[in-house]
């Protein structure tokens, strides 16, 4: 996803996730991606060409791969002040392009992890929203379950 209001990155350096869940490795062990601000970088072991996912506003505090490689989900999170709805982002790590782009959990998402067939992800926010776990259907891009999860 390129946009001109951009500006071209040549190289980055450093790492400041804040949350263990903002560095992948994918299933290929090939490629490795991690979260700096609201930027993913996908970086080839084979060569020092790094690629950019842009499309978060808020900081990304999780990332998850699907067993099979073919997906890349992020979530971010704001600041509690915010009353900004925090971003889930669902890429084709093939093509590198968004799948789907919700806005669902109040302020954070916290964490995400993929079905094994890759039919479906699983999400929870944060304390503003109680927590709530979410199943998504990766065919549609919707929601189909949610439910409050434990507080502790």
């Amino acid at each position: 996803m390129e946009n001109s209001n951009y500006l071209e990155l040549d190289a980055n350096i450093g790492l400041n996730c804040i949350s263990k869940n903002c560095l992948v490795i994918h299933p290929s062990e090939t490629y490795m991606m991690y979260a700096i601000g609201s930027l993913i970088i996908v970086k080839a072991v084979s060569d020092d060409k790094d690629q950019y996912l842009r499309g978060h506003t808020g900081i990304i505090n999780c990332l998850a791969v699907s067993s099979q490689g073919n997906l890349l989900a992020s979530g971010e999170a704001h600041d509690f002040s915010s009353e900004e709805a925090a971003a889930l982002i669902v890429w084709d790590f093939n093509s590198l392009q968004i799948l789907f782009r919700v806005r669902y959990h109040k302020q954070m998402i916290q964490s995400l992890s993929f079905s094994c067939d890759e039919a479906y992800l699983v999400t929870v926010g944060g304390a503003r929203d109680g927590n709530q776990l979410v199943i998504w259907n990766m065919r549609e891009g919707k929601s189909e379950a949610f439910m409050p999860s434990s507080d502790q």
